[in-house]
Order: structure tokens, then sequence, then C-alpha cells
């Protein structure tokens, strides 16, 4: 993909840490140097692969330190220096660009720097570059020569069905085994998503499946030791016979938890403060090491074998059983762990529960701090907390922690930080301790009635979703779950004199007399549609109309799809200007257009071919049901066609024996204004909402942008923005196939979050930016 001609001079290689980033850069940078090879003679521009991780304590963030690195790995007398490499074109892979451990500056200000730095490497004639990033924290946009774009190469989590599949390629019977377990707990997906786990799983030889990170790697370090003993390379005065019996005796059983025994190990405890003195910095608030001189490791490990009054060996011998027990490496002299979630594990097992709490009360406070700074300097910021994370920078030691201390942790950090006590709850993966769950939520609850910043309320809300919360249900909680729009004259649509909104993207302006009518306060929950599937509604065809049964069921045969889609692809060939209308008028957006170019450019036989893959596929949930980021319960539920709202609608008004549906056109309106204390469209101004202004990763989960009014006197919220809604009236007259959806959306601009703006969507679409809620007209609730 980087040598291809089509790709733009940067390139973003993005995924979570364990996602394969870094071997990806290797193994380009290792091909770049086998094609330079075979080049002879005749050289060629190569690679240079740096890790920011090779960074300083007090980091050196400039054009010139890559040029020290470039000295320290290349001979620039028999090959060329970094100048010349960047005038002839060769191309940079920078890994790590805000994956580096603890920084002394703040995230953003860290990449900034460095996005100066590959400014002024393409200034240097830099051919490519190569970032390799996190893509929770993907916070500053980075621009090629002239302002490119980037290329963006997504490295995403592994699907249960690919951990099944490569994990049959190694061991059949294992991949048996967490097919069977993830099955009965989806949540044991997230662990095994990520490469580096599944492979240290699959190495470790446990006949069970293991549920937490720190007993997966557990067992990778007690494989370790065992494979040692069995070389007869062992060391004994370093590692207890006894120990290791009982450790083989575990990992035979494949249930129990090796850590226990672990941290009995004189060895591995002395690990525990060499990787505290790698993780915590020297200094409160500072930057911790991250790579040691050998000979300062040397002491670190001698000083705690001698706390723990185990007499101090030969420095080097101890330094040479953990290499070969693969969890250091040393690299020009310099001593660190394999991977940098041993060395989150190791710092974890090495602190206290006071010493974690400390910990989270020093994080609390520096995250405050920097948002009271940004507050005094009345700079908004350019994106918000995604739900399922939240800045940490020590979030895997805190995970790690809690799992091998229990809900001790958990229970402790409920005062001083919730949303993380709640995160850490739920990473123990034990038993439910109902006390400390209702501890943690009442928190919560009470946090949110008293904080406005939305990142904050994202994070709470997220957390409270996770726990088991859950917003007001109509069937058992309706005073609190619906709002009362009130009879009256409502003045809808978009005057001819507001150019807000893009001429043919807007309802018309009309004066509506509306009786009352009760609406949802809130865009239908994945919670809330969860109980429509688990109640049967994919299967109870009284729910839906004809036309959404024979979807649901693709009784449509192959032919009448490729007929109706062959038609469509037609009218746009013969009129390819259109495509360029509907993107200036604002009734496509730019990724829209591009969708119907490439649909223009569809041969038959593609069309033939999505078309039974479309129509092998019965609907049993929502599209992106499965989307870790769009699956939180409290997060709108999206990629639910027209059809499926409106079965929804039909199936929760059987349950409270009332007429539920879709709001019309109208109705929608009148209930966004009512939201808002207006009556009159020209009067709505700029409102807070997940548009794609705000950079914003995913739906936010529902409430995070409710007013304090709105919270108080149950009004509806979030209507504008998030995500779309679909309504009950057709798009245009005869025009049965598409239908409006209202309010905007976390992929479109801002400007299409207005009660006036009218979206069309097929009945059939199932977008990742589409919801729905829902009006009762007549009957109880």
């Amino acid at each position: 993909m980087v040598s291809d001609a089509r790709t733009r001079r940067l390139v973003l290689l993005l995924g979570e840490p364990g996602s394969g980033k870094t071997q990806q850069l290797h193994y380009f940078d290792a091909h770049a140097a086998l094609r330079s090879i075979r080049a002879g003679d005749s050289w060629m521009a190569n690679s240079f692969y740096v890790g920011l991780s090779e960074q300083p304590a007090q980091p050196n963030i400039s054009l010139d330190w890559l040029s020290q690195r470039w000295q320290k790995k290349v001979d620039v007398h028999r090959w060329c220096t970094f100048d010349q490499f960047l005038a002839d074109g060769g191309t940079v892979l920078v890994d790590g660009l805000n994956d580096v451990g603890i920084r002394a500056m703040p995230l953003e200000q860290w990449m900034f720097h460095w996005r100066d730095v590959i400014e002024e490497a393409f200034e240097s004639g830099a051919g490519r570059v190569v970032v390799a990033c996190r893509t929770r924290d993907q916070l500053i946009p980075l621009r090629g020569p002239r302002g490119d774009r980037p290329t963006a190469v997504s490295m995403l989590p592994l699907s249960k069905q690919y951990v099944v599949a490569i994990a049959t390629q190694q061991d059949p019977e294992a991949a048996r085994r967490l097919d069977d377990a993830m099955t009965a707990d989806p949540g044991l997906a997230e662990l095994y998503s990520n490469p580096f786990r599944l492979v240290v799983y699959l190495e470790s030889g446990v006949p069970g499946v293991v549920t937490t990170g720190a007993k997966l790697f557990g067992f990778h370090i007690s494989a370790a030791i065992l494979r040692e003993r069995d070389n007869l390379n062992f060391h004994r005065d370093l590692i207890p016979a006894t120990a290791a019996a009982r450790l083989a005796d575990i990992r035979e059983s494949g249930t129990g938890d090796p850590w226990p025994i672990l941290a009995t190990i004189p060895l591995i405890r002395s690990l525990g403060a060499l990787a505290k003195v790698l993780t915590f910095p020297i200094e409160p608030r500072g930057r911790a090491r991250l790579t040691i001189p050998r000979d300062d490791a040397d002491q670190v490990l001698a000083e705690a074998l001698h706390e723990i009054k185990h007499p101090v060996l030969d420095s080097d011998r101890v330094l040479d059983t953990v290499r070969d027990l693969h969890i250091l490496v040393e690299e020009d002299s310099k001593i660190r762990f394999v991977h940098p979630s041993l060395q989150h594990l190791f710092a974890a097992s090495g602190s206290g529960v006071n010493e974690i709490v400390t910990l989270a009360q020093d994080e609390r406070g520096l995250r405050r701090s920097r948002t009271q700074m940004s507050a005094e300097a009345a700079v908004p910021p350019q994106t918000i907390t995604p739900p399922t994370y939240v800045d940490y920078r020590y979030d895997e030691v805190f995970h790690f922690a809690a799992q091998l201390r229990g809900v001790e942790l958990p229970n402790r950090l409920v005062d001083v930080d919730p949303v993380l006590a709640a995160r850490l709850y739920l990473s123990t993966r034990q038993e439910a301790d109902t006390q400390v769950a209702a501890n943690i939520i009442a928190t919560l609850r009470s946090e949110l009635d008293r904080v406005r910043e939305h990142g904050e309320r994202s994070a709470i809300i997220a957390a409270l979703g996770d726990l088991g919360w859950r917003l007001p249900d109509p069937r058992d909680d309706s005073l609190r779950a619906l709002a009362v729009v009130p009879a009256g004259e409502w003045r809808l649509g978009m005057r001819s004199s507001d150019d807000r909104l893009r001429r043919g993207s807007a309802s018309e302006f009309r004066i509506i007399e509306l009786p009352s009518f009760r609406a949802s306060r809130f865009p239908v929950s994945n919670a809330e549609f969860l109980a429509f599937i688990e109640d049967g509604g994919y299967h109870e065809k009284a729910f839906w109309t004809p036309e959404g049964w024979e979807w649901r069921m693709r009784s449509r045969t192959v032919e009448q799809f490729v007929t109706d889609w062959r038609r469509r692809r037609d009218v746009l060939r013969r009129h390819p200007k259109r495509i360029v209308e509907l993107l200036r008028s604002g009734r496509a957006t730019p990724a829209g257009a591009a969708a119907l170019v490439r649909f223009a450019g569809l041969e038959d036989a593609d069309i033939a071919e999505h078309a039974r893959r479309v129509q092998s596929r019965r609907a049993i949930t929502p599209k992106y049901w499965d989307r870790a980021e769009l699956t939180n319960p409290l997060q709108p539920v999206v990629g639910v066609s027209w059809f499926e709202a409106n079965a929804f609608c039909k199936w929760l008004g059987s349950a409270l024996d009332a007429v539920v549906r879709l709001p019309s056109e109208h109705e929608w309106e009148a209930a966004c204004l009512y939201s808002l204390d207006l009556s009159d469209t020209a009067e709505v101004g700029r409102i807070a909402g997940n548009t794609r202004d705000l950079a914003y990763p995913a739906t936010t989960p529902i409430g995070t942008f409710a007013t304090p009014r709105q919270t108080e006197l149950n009004l509806p919220v979030e209507l504008l923005g998030n995500v779309f809604e679909w309504a009950f009236d057709y798009y245009a007259p005869g025009d049965h196939n598409r239908r409006i959806v209202k309010g905007g959306s976390w992929r479109q601009e801002s400007w299409r979050a207005h009660p006036a703006y009218r979206g069309r969507g097929d009945v059939d679409a199932q977008n990742e930016d589409m919801g729905f809620r829902y009006v009762i007209t007549e009957g109880r609730a």
C-alpha cells in the first residue's frame, strides 16, 4: 500500500496498542532493505524506522534528533547522511506518535511538536512519512505537503470470527474453547481481539480460557519459567523449584490464578521494582524513563532483592535470567521490557493498593487542572473523550492492579474517581459485588448532576451504562421517559432569508397547529432496542409492514435487487452532473457523493455479487450491533433501517397498549423547538451537539449534551446532532422508498443540526449515524 502510486506522501497507521502497528512498520522496513540489497550497485532510497519511545526523559523533538538516531544506526561514511537520505526521497517510519509512555508535556503539545518535525522532513525532501499512532488519541490533525490529507490505514481489532480462525491454525482445541467461551461471554472477545494477547494465550498452552489480561500474562510468564526448567536452564536461587512445581499444577488444571505463586518468587518481585522505575515519573507529574542503562537496572534489581532479604547474586546473572525468560531485552546497552503491557503488569504487581489510589488521586488532580486552565484561557476543546476511553496515563497499570487485587481497589477509588472505579470494577471480571456496584452507580449519578463538561459527562454516562444503569423506560416510568409537547401553534421550516441551510436541504416555512402529543425524551438506546430483540421482535411478523417483513426475510430475488440497483446506477451514468449538483446544494455529503461516484462505476457482475451477499443474510440485529465504539447500552442505537424503527414502535405499542409510531416531520420539529423553549425555528441559534465539527469518533452516550433545564423539566434531549432520526413521512410524494431524516449526526457538518434541515434516507438504509425516537398519540402509557 505504501508503495502504491495512489497513496499520499503522509500515511497514518492507526490502531490500539498491541494491534500490530510496530510489526507492520518493521515488516515494511525489512522489505525495503531487501529491495535495496537486490538493487546491487544501483542505490535506491530506502526506509528508516524510528520509535519515539527512544526519546530521552527530556525529549528533543526535532529533525536533529532523528538525524542523531540515523547516525547511531547507519554507517554514514559507507551509505549517506540523514539529510542526503531525505533529499533522495527516503521513507521515514515514525512509530508511536501518541503511544510513548508517560509524558512530561500534554499529549496535544507533544503531537504539535512532532507535526512540525514531519512537515520539516517533507520540506527536506522525504518521499513518504508513515506515522503509527493510537486511534483513541489522534487529537492533532496531520497534513502532508501542500496541506494534503493523509492516507489513513486502520488496524481494526480482531473480530470473534478472526480470533477463532487464527487460533484454529495453531491449536484447533484452543480455538473451540475460545469460540464457546466468547459465545457464552461476549465480553471476552475484547480481551482476545488484540493480536499480541491472542498469541500470548496460544503460546502459553493453558488448557482453559483465561478471562483477564493479568492472568493471561501470568500464564505466559509461568510457561516461560517451566520452559527454562524443562531445558535444564533453571535458576533455583531466583525461582524456587517448589514454586515452579505449583505453577505447573495450575497450568495443567487450566483454572486458578498463577499470580499468588508468582508474587512469592524473588525474581518476579524484583521485576516489579524495575517496572515501577520505568513506568512512574521520577518527579511528580514528570516523565518516567522508558529504558534504563544496564548498570542502573542491575542496581535496581539488586536493591529489590536485598529489600526482600534475598541474597544478592552476580548482577549479570540476574539480568541474564530475566532475558532467558523473554521478559526484558537489551539494546544499545539499554534495558527495557519486551512489551509495554508486561512492563505495566509488573508495575501493578509491585505497587500496593495505597500507591495505586495515590496515583489515581494525582491523575485526577492533573486532569482537573488542565481542564481549569483550558476554561480560564477560554479555549474550546478540539475534541471530547470517546465513551470507551478516559485519558488516564496509567490506564493499563490501573486495570492490571484491579485484576490482581479484586474489588478492593475499585471500592477504594469510588470517592477518588468514580469513572475509573467503574471501569476497574468491570475489569476484575469477578462475581458481582452488588454493594460495591451500587455505591459506584450512586456516586456517578451524583457526579452527573454536577458536571457540565461534555467529555466528563460522556465518560460518566458510559460508565453507568456498563454497570447496568438504564434510562427511564416508558413501560415502567412513563413520566420520566416521555415528554408532553403542548398543543399550540408552531412556526416551522426555513425562512427564505435564512442562509444557514442550503437551498433544497430544508423544510419549507409553514405555520402549523398541532394537538398535544407525547414524545420520547431520548433517542432509542442500545439497551432499549435490545429488549425488542430479546422479546423476539425480529421474528414476530405482526410488528412489520409487508415491505419490511420482505426486507427482513430477504425475500426479494437477486434478480429484483439487481434490476433496481442497475436502474439507479444507469440514472447516475446518464446524468453525471447530478452528483455535483447534490454536493453543491448540500443534499449529499462529500462522503455520500464519493459513494455515488463509486456506485455509478459498478459493473453488473459487482451488483449481482453484492446482491447475493445481502440476500443471504436475514436481518436479526441492527447493522452495527457489534461495533465496539457504538455499543455502550446508553448510546443511541444506530444501523437501523426505517423498517426496523417502525417494527420497534409496533412492538412497544403492543407492550403499552397504545399507538406508538415514528414522529411526523411537523411533530419532530415541534418537539425540537419545545426542548429549546422556542416556538419558531428562526430563533434557533448554534446548539452544542455531537457533529463532525466536534471531531468525535462515534456517537456520544445519551445525555452528554443535555442541559440542566431539559433534565429538570423532563424535556426531550439531543434532537440536534449525534444521530439522524427517522420520521414517518415520505421524502417526496409518491416516493415510497425514501423517508425524511432529521437532526444531523456525528458524521455530518454542524449546519445540518438544525430543526429545519430535511435529510432523506432509503427505507432499507442502515447507516452508522441513523437512529430514531417515537411518539405516542393515543392510548395509555
